[in-house]
């Protein structure tokens, strides 16, 4: 009886082991083509729409810092660019309820180290001053563009949607042609 009991707890504890195998951490079962598109795409709009959030208020810096007009015009074309981005992708998140901003799919180290990067990033532009300032804020703005620029683009290619995928296409090609507009600055202040 007791051989009995213990070989179908053995069998019980087996099956619950291969069943919870399709579970992932989430508490969601195992993926499908499908579900994995989705998440990629959701994870693609949360980083984008965090990055964008962050360079729609990068104009505010001119309250305390007086750069040249090059590089003011350059922050508020891009903050612009933000702002009009942010609301588009804040009206697609409205029409669909799928697609969530705050879910971006990040591991917690990652996430603490990209906290700590922006952290050092913001003290070392905010203690500059004249042309170090420049340097910091242009290469910051080097790498959120060339950032945001290649996850749209990404994002016009795994997006199943035809208006996002149409405004991804857009977005990515505006924010490429201001990065290029900061290279060009950074590369006449600073390598010419």
């Amino acid at each position: 009886m007791k051989r009995s009991m213990m070989v179908l707890n053995l069998m019980a504890v087996a099956l619950l082991m291969v069943a919870c195998q399709g579970i992932d951490a989430a508490g969601n079962g195992e993926n499908t083509p499908g579900q994995t598109e989705n998440l990629i795409v959701n994870h693609g709009y949360a980083l984008i729409y965090d990055t964008i959030n962050q360079e729609s208020q990068v104009d505010k810096i001119l309250i305390l810092k007086g750069p040249s007009e090059d590089v003011s015009n350059v922050l508020k074309a891009i903050a612009k660019l933000s702002r009009d981005a942010k609301t588009k992708i804040d009206g697609f998140a409205k029409a669909d309820a799928a697609l969530r901003l705050n879910q971006d799919g990040i591991p917690k180290a990652e996430s603490l180290t990209r906290k700590a990067i922006s952290s050092d990033t913001t003290k070392r532009i905010l203690f500059s001053s004249d042309k170090a300032f420049e340097f910091n804020i242009l290469l910051a703005q080097h790498q959120a563009l060339d950032y945001i620029s290649h996850l749209a683009h990404m994002l016009s290619e795994q997006d199943t949607d035809e208006t996002r995928k149409q405004y991804m296409s857009e977005l990515a090609a505006d924010t490429k042609a201001l990065h290029e507009r900061v290279l060009k600055q950074m590369r006449d202040a600073y390598v010419d």
